[in-house]
């Protein structure tokens, strides 16, 4: 009965834990302009949302996505069918970081915050590093030279982590003796997860080719490379483009006053109006199509194996045609590059 009570207890204890926001967490509600009225009454609509907040909306999504896609970090070759894997990772992606055309400039938690000397911070991480763990296994079935995997990854300084699943099929392996490579076809998903600004779902596609030999008789270096096709899919959660303000607010006597984030002199609520109007989400845009080149080398001794590897992704082309009057909302995302290494334990 104690233990039950004190377990209780602590289940209470987390639960009021209120939620905290890291400094590079997405705040997409800066994107929305608030409809303020003359007499300081939020308008209906109660937000605008034009082409380039949805630009900007695109293009944060279409580099966020890269991030957050699934690593390659392996050669052609599988684990074999009684094969098995745990890895630890670290990656770094760089995103845009110009004042002018930057996505993130306008949509991080950090923005506009004021630092210790008293000015708002206007910076923008300029690589964002995640750390994250995997599980992979050879199988026999559905087909010989099969294998899965599975795992998670954490951007830092952010609440935002995805879980990735994988299946990779080996077209040619194991013939090491003869002058051809491994050559591998994977699909894979990674999903957004932690942020209550963003819902994202990124698919994978990619193609590698790989060619494995010995050094010395007792390390196995096999270097690859390939090409993958990402899909983005971006929607957008319910935002407040006034959340300093309690959305359920209603004042019935007396106006009341609540801080507007954009009008230091504040936005007031008329009697019997509420402040839900300045809710609002991005419409749901078409999916983003991004492409990445890579190559790594995975040197192996033992049962220990350390593989590095670098990916060049060139700027979005894509776009949406329904945009705001008929605008055509373009992925103005830049050249990104990712580096990878893992520290993996090969059974």
């Amino acid at each position: 009965m104690r233990t039950r009570r004190v377990l209780l207890v602590l289940g209470l204890l987390l639960a009021a834990v209120p939620a905290r926001a890291d400094k590079n967490d997405l705040a997409l509600w800066k994107l929305g302009q608030l409809n303020i009225n003359p007499d300081g009454t939020i308008g209906m609509p109660g937000v605008s949302i034009g082409a380039d907040a949805e630009t900007q909306f695109r293009s944060l999504a279409s580099e966020l996505g890269v991030v957050l896609a699934p690593r390659f970090l392996m050669p052609a070759d599988t684990l074999g069918y009684s094969g098995f894997q745990f890895s630890a990772e670290l990656s770094f992606t760089t995103i845009n970081t110009s004042q002018t055309t930057s996505p993130w400039r306008n949509a991080l938690e950090r923005h506009g915050q004021i630092k210790a000397d008293g000015n708002p911070d206007t910076t923008i991480p300029g690589v964002l590093t995640t750390v994250g763990v995997f599980a992979r296994k050879g199988i026999w079935l559905p087909v010989p030279s099969f294998e899965v995997g599975a795992g998670a990854l954490n951007i830092l300084e952010t609440n935002m982590f995805a879980l990735q699943v994988y299946a990779k099929l080996a077209i040619h392996e194991g013939f090491h003796g003869w002058p051809l490579p491994s050559v591998a076809i994977r699909g894979a998903a990674s999903r957004l997860m932690g942020s209550t600004n963003l819902d994202l779902t990124i698919a994978s596609l990619d193609f590698s080719l790989s060619y494995s030999f010995g050094l010395g008789g007792t390390i196995n270096l096999a270097p690859y490379a390939g090409y993958n096709l990402l899909w983005i899919i971006p929607r957008s959660q319910v935002l407040d483009a006034n959340p300093t303000c309690d959305a359920y607010v209603t004042s019935t006597n007396t106006a009341a006053t609540c801080p507007d984030p954009r009008n230091p002199s504040g936005a007031t609520i008329a009697p019997g109006a509420t402040e839900l109007n300045s809710n609002f989400v991005f419409r749901n845009q078409d999916n983003i199509v991004r492409h990445r080149v890579f190559f790594g080398l995975k040197l192996k001794f033992h049962v220990i194996a350390l593989i590095a590897d670098y990916a060049f992704i060139p700027a979005g082309s894509s776009a949406d045609a329904n945009g705001p009057g008929g605008a055509k909302i373009k992925d103005m995302s830049k050249l990104q590059h990712q580096a990878s290494v893992s520290l993996a334990l090969d059974f």
